[in-house]
């Protein structure tokens, strides 16, 4: 099983087997591969807990204006908040960017360099946070450094949510 980043304007990041990334897959359409893993189910739990951090697009969510999606409808994974809103058009191209490139840091084994861009993203948005959808991505800010922090191999916080401390900053 490995873990693929597909090459497109907003990627999906996939578990994919071994044969199939082989026979299916064009090396074009790959921009990053993660794996051999092991363990399948592992990894689709693993998985789990990262999109509740950091939400991406899966298989299932097309983009905003393509395909069959030219209304612009959510998917179900945006509903229940798995997806950023590739598919509703609520997430631009360099905003999901930087989930992508966190998301690549975190696979390839790069905590310190994730823990400085979350820091840094942390500190940016404390000075501009003056929006409510900017107060969210604050409080999100807040969680990725928190659980970074904590990590040492074994999952402390079972529920993440509880450690979530939300800080409302308001425009002068």
């Amino acid at each position: 099983n490995y873990i693929v980043i597909s090459n497109e304007d907003f990627p999906r990041v996939l578990i994919v087997r071994g044969r199939e990334l082989y026979q299916n897959w064009d090396a074009k359409d790959i921009a990053k591969t993660f794996g051999p893993f092991p363990h399948g189910g592992q990894l689709q739990e693993a998985l789990k807990v990262i999109r509740k951090i950091f939400p991406f697009r899966d298989a299932k969510c097309t983009p905003c204006g393509e395909g069959k999606n030219k209304a612009c409808c959510p998917c179900f994974n945006r509903q229940i908040g798995l997806c950023p809103g590739v598919c509703s058009g609520e997430v631009s191209k360099a905003e999901y960017a930087k989930t992508i490139r966190n998301l690549k840091e975190l696979f390839s084994g790069n905590f310190k360099g994730l823990k400085r861009q979350l820091d840094s993203d942390l500190h940016g948005r404390h000075e501009l946070a003056v929006e409510p959808r900017a107060v969210l991505c604050f409080a999100r800010c807040q969680e990725h450094q928190r659980c970074l922090e904590d990590h040492d191999g074994r999952e402390r916080h079972r529920d993440w949510r509880r450690q979530l401390h939300v800080t409302i900053v308001l425009p002068n």
